[in-house]
């Protein structure tokens, strides 16, 4: 009888799957040990591309892996690799998703990969705005089906899995007077943000989300699981908070240290509209003074300067910029306007000389606060006065999940700054004015051109051994962002080249004043520009060496990934 060559392919997947299943049954490898079993050798990740391996090799092992294994064909496979930046939507899509259901499932896929040469990147919240979360050709872990979360309040400590986002863990600590150092964006993951330092609103007064975490659970290269602490493979540990991303391994599980919260907050935004350079300069000044001044573990505050693009409309606007100044108190409500006064104080002397300067965005009705929307043309100085009604009456998780943006278009480009030197928010506010022109322009419905300022210090600076976060010693982390609301179609070449134009050539501008840029907000445009330094400062080689002594380089791989020392 006759073979058919898809009766030749059916018996080789049967045979190949019952391998690999034996495969896996075998005892773990120790730690230390390396991959053997890894039948395609190649260095350059691109050339595993060309290999060529399809999505149905993997699926003919689905047996073998405790998890779900989509192909681009079939349903749930969009959603799996959807992720935050719009930009990024159809560039490096992966071959094959897999969802584990647990720990051994991660094991498995990974054995798997292994064995077909496939380089694997890690799904936790899908929010790295350069969508490293995704390779072309490569194998997605989706950890999304991974949603444990466990709050044991007696020892003040939650306990994750690698799929929980942090609006998902904020709801779990809503009613038990629990707070915890967590991202800015609800829809960030919480392993993720993890696993690249974690800047949060009490950082200043806890330290990093890194700094907080007491041990993982890690699955190596080769399928081992460890779970890795300051007293178990603590150079590993050390690696994980704040270079974990698709490294060394796959997180599955996080236990973090957690705090008694507050009853409310003195914490909330504020907008200013300003049309005036002169004033926008004396407001931006003030600010970096202003924080400066707060006490060393005090009030987070950021700045948020913006301008609308010109799209062009017929009706007649008068652009200006947008001043924001977000701000929270990790300590009792009452005591929030006194610890933040050095900043307010500041702010309002200049507003209070200035009474054009209002809340009122030049192109909307009124602007938005934390807390209630003003009416129209309210004068600003009124937010400053004792601090009310500025600042009132947020809890924790009100606050939490006020901020944050979802399914935009975005550039984002970042710096950290150890100090402001002479001339820099000149550039700042030259950057602003010279927009580039929309006229004309479909495919976007808006344009947001900005700068996000983080203020850091505090507890950030002090906790200087707990991990790979290399940037320690930065007051401000700068952040140069384009959001793009979409319209009816994704932007095209020309807009998207326009925008990119705008962001490198602020970044250029800004470059000298840098030391150095943050890896959670990764920029694709690093590539050639030394991002391994950039992120991980004197650190990298560190990293390679750990890398190098627990495998990994043959599958974690992939964009903006630690690589092979030198030869």
């Amino acid at each position: 009888m006759a073979w058919s060559r898809r009766s030749i392919f059916v018996l080789f997947s049967v045979v190949f799957a019952a391998a690999v299943l034996r495969m896996n049954m075998k005892m773990l490898r120790p730690l230390s040990g390396r991959p053997s079993s890894v039948s395609i050798a190649r260095s350059n990740p691109d050339e595993f591309l060309s290999y060529g391996v399809s999505c149905d090799r993997v699926l003919a092992l689905q047996d073998s892996i405790n998890g779900v294994v989509l192909c681009p064909n079939q349903g749930g496979f969009s959603e799996a690799i959807t992720i935050f930046n719009d930009r990024h939507a159809n560039k490096h899509l992966p071959s094959v998703v897999v969802q584990p259901l647990d720990v051994q499932g991660v094991s498995d896929a990974l054995k798997i990969a292994t064995d077909l040469g496939i380089q694997v990147t890690v799904k936790n919240g899908g929010h790295n705005p350069a969508g490293l979360a995704r390779h072309g050709g490569g194998m997605l872990m989706d950890m999304s089906k991974m949603k444990s979360i466990e709050l044991k309040k007696d020892r003040m400590e939650m306990v994750v899995e690698s799929g929980v986002l942090w609006i998902e863990a904020q709801e779990v600590i809503r009613d038990a007077n629990i707070t915890f150092v967590g991202g800015g964006c609800p829809s960030v993951g919480v392993v993720g943000l993890f696993l690249g330092g974690g800047i949060g609103w009490i950082s200043r007064s806890k330290g990093l989300a890194s700094d907080n975490v007491i041990d993982m659970e890690l699955v190596l290269a080769n399928g081992t699981i460890a779970t890795v602490s300051e007293g178990n493979h603590p150079e590993l540990f050390w690696g994980l908070r704040g270079a974990g991303g698709s490294n060394f391994g796959v997180v599955t599980r996080a236990r973090f240290a957690v705090f008694r919260s507050e009853p409310r907050y003195f914490a909330g935004q504020v907008c200013f509209a300003v049309t005036d350079t002169g004033v926008l300069k004396k407001l931006m000044a003030a600010w970096m003074e202003g924080v400066e001044e707060l006490e060393h573990d005090g009030p987070s505050a950021w700045m948020v300067v913006s301008r609308l693009a010109d799209l062009g409309s017929k009706r007649k606007r008068k652009f200006g910029f947008r001043f924001c100044i977000p701000l929270f108190h990790d300590g009792p409500e009452e005591e929030g306007a006194t610890a933040a006064a050095p900043l307010l104080n500041k702010l309002g002397a200049i507003v209070e000389k200035h009474p054009e300067v209002t809340c009122r965005h030049p192109n909307n009705a009124h602007c938005q606060s934390g807390i209630r929307r003003l009416t129209e043309g309210q004068a600003a100085r009124e937010w400053l006065v004792s601090g009310r009604p500025f600042m009132q009456n947020h809890t924790f998780i009100s606050w939490s999940q006020s901020m944050g943006i979802e399914n935009v278009h975005i550039d984002w480009r970042s710096g950290f700054l150890e100090e402001v030197k002479s001339g820099f928010v000149d550039n700042a506010i030259e950057q602003l004015v010279h927009l580039p022109s929309f006229k004309g322009t479909k495919d976007i419905g808006a344009a947001t051109f900005q700068f996000q300022v983080e203020h850091l210090g505090g507890k950030i600076s002090e906790f200087r051994e707990r991990g790979a976060y290399s940037h320690r010693g930065a007051h401000l982390l700068w952040s140069i962002q384009v959001f793009i609301q979409v319209a009816k179609m994704m932007p095209g070449a020309s807009t998207s080249n326009t925008v990119e134009r705008w962001a490198t050539q602020s970044f250029e501008k800004f470059e000298p004043y840098f030391k150095g840029s943050y890896a959670n907000y990764a920029d694709p445009l690093l590539e050639n520009k030394d991002w391994q330094h950039r992120y991980y400062g004197e650190n990298y080689e560190r990293l390679q060496r750990l890398k190098e002594s627990v495998g990994g380089f043959h599958i974690f791989n992939t964009r903006q990934r630690i690589e092979k020392p030198a030869t």
